[in-house]
């Protein structure tokens, strides 16, 4: 539109200077007012062009937004610590999903491509002079079963301090626990070299009565077994529930009033959509109130 109203005006300026000529030449007494048409003309003519680099300048000006990566099993094996935020991004093409600031370190979240996990996510913490410093992965590891994945390097061996840092991510950010304890036993009383047992401990919420305050603790239970069961390397999980207790001398602490132990063969035989949380006593390996619950 631009380029055709700046042509009109050129066409507009020669053609009442050509007109100012002829009417000098005949002595029509109308070249003042062709001259002034013509600078007229000229004037819209430099305000169009002005214009139209205004509006270049501003879209040359214009970043593309960048583009949120997810990063594949190949890409995180290529990330190597002390590598810069800008070589990182070239490898996996993009930027982080979101960022959480620490006092010593950065934490770069990624989205998991193409992993054995649907919510396969990766963790980057870089220095603040943007290096990485440490990485963690869940979800594009080899199942237990050591199926293949393709990728371009070896699977890195996934450490019990690794399936503990991805629980503790799965209750506290995801779900808002307050964890009180955890501990991962490696291959203690299983017969499977990678097998875990995870002993937790929760401190739970108190209600406005003892019955809801049950009903409560029975319903996270069934929230707290589906997200540990999710790790592949958990193969038993013992849960406690700790609340405030007041003894007979009055005094008031935080003191274990329940324990549920579930093995993963029980937790798989389990139809949590319609499991009815009350039911551990029975299904449970271990159960035990530690204080009396009421019915």
């Amino acid at each position: 539109m631009l380029a055709f109203l700046g042509l009109l005006c050129i066409v507009a300026t020669i053609f009442f200077i050509i007109a100012a000529g002829i009417s000098a030449i005949r002595k029509t007494g109308k070249v003042k007012k062709m001259l002034l048409s013509s600078a007229g003309s000229f004037i819209l003519l430099f305000v169009v062009a002005f214009i139209a680099v205004a509006i270049e300048d501003a879209e040359s000006s214009v970043v593309p937004e960048e583009k949120t990566a997810k990063i594949t099993k190949g890409e995180y094996n290529k990330i190597k610590e002390g590598m810069t935020l800008e070589e990182v991004k070239t490898i996996v093409g993009g930027k982080e999903k979101s960022q959480d600031k620490f006092d010593d370190f950065v934490e770069y979240n990624f989205d998991g491509e193409n992993g054995v996990e649907n919510d396969a996510y990766v963790i980057l913490d870089f220095t603040y002079d943007k290096t990485v410093e440490t990485k963690f992965e869940y979800g594009l590891l080899s199942p237990r079963d050591d199926t293949e994945v393709s990728t371009e390097e070896d699977t890195e061996e996934y450490t019990t301090e690794d399936l503990k840092y991805h629980i503790e991510y799965q209750l506290t950010e995801d779900n808002d626990f307050n964890i009180v304890n955890l501990e991962v036993n490696e291959h203690m009383g299983t017969d499977t070299e990678d097998d875990n047992i995870v002993i937790l401990t929760l401190l739970g919420s108190e209600n406005l009565t003892a019955k809801m305050t049950a009903n409560g603790l029975f319903e996270d239970s069934n929230v707290v077994f589906q997200n540990l069961f999710e790790n592949t390397y958990v193969e038993e999980a013992v849960l406690f529930w700790q609340l405030p207790v007041t003894d007979s001398t009055g005094n008031t602490s935080d003191q274990n009033v329940l324990k549920i132990r579930l093995t993963r063969n029980t937790f798989e035989n389990i139809n949590w959509e319609d499991f009815n949380s009350h039911n551990y006593k029975i299904v449970a390996e271990d159960y035990e109130e530690l204080i009396q619950f009421p019915e």
